[in-house]
């Protein structure tokens, strides 16, 4: 069986460590995966900013704690990855894929973000095996449509940021 590492990118907390409803959901897809196969080892993401986490504790380190209370063991985290951004979801994330030596990823994050999160990664990580498992958003329609068009602002700042790094010109 491959070393398969489910990634689940972090999302807002507040001033308390507590998940917002969409980091929440995040949790809830991992688990449900990390149930079908409790072999696999968990990867959570999300440091400490003003704009998504205003303590001092990294975002990613409530998400294990969230999990642990929806049952997940401990034993089955990996470090976390303290990113800002999913950029650095990806690339703070590398080096301990690395370590763990991950054959495979099963990305979890939040439907809406997954077309970039995919993208992201899937240019970081070409050699790993990539699997996508979105969470289900319940917003109101005008939340929605902003972070859409976010994201597609977004996936085209991303690409400029890695340059021919990652993304080659099509």
């Amino acid at each position: 069986m491959s070393k398969t590492v489910i990634v689940v990118l972090g999302h807002a907390n507040d001033k308390h460590g507590r998940l917002t409803s969409i980091a929440q959901s995040r949790c809830h897809q991992a688990k449900a995966l990390f149930e079908l196969n409790s072999a696999l080892k968990i990867l959570c993401t999300g440091g400490v900013a003003e704009s998504f986490n205003p303590t001092h504790t990294p975002n990613g380190e409530y998400a294990q704690v969230y999990l642990q209370q929806l049952g997940v063991p401990i034993d089955a985290f990996l470090s976390v990855a303290p990113s800002k951004f999913t950029l650095e979801d990806a690339t703070l994330s590398e080096p301990i894929l690395k370590a763990y030596a991950a054959e495979a990823i099963y990305l979890v994050t939040s439907d809406f973000h997954m077309p970039r999160a995919e993208l992201i990664f899937a240019k970081v990580f070409p050699n790993i095996d990539l699997h996508c498992y979105p969470s289900t958003t319940e917003l109101p329609k005008a939340e929605s449509a902003r972070l859409a068009a976010h994201e597609l602002l977004a996936i085209e700042r991303d690409k400029k940021s890695l340059g021919t790094t990652y993304f080659k010109p099509n």
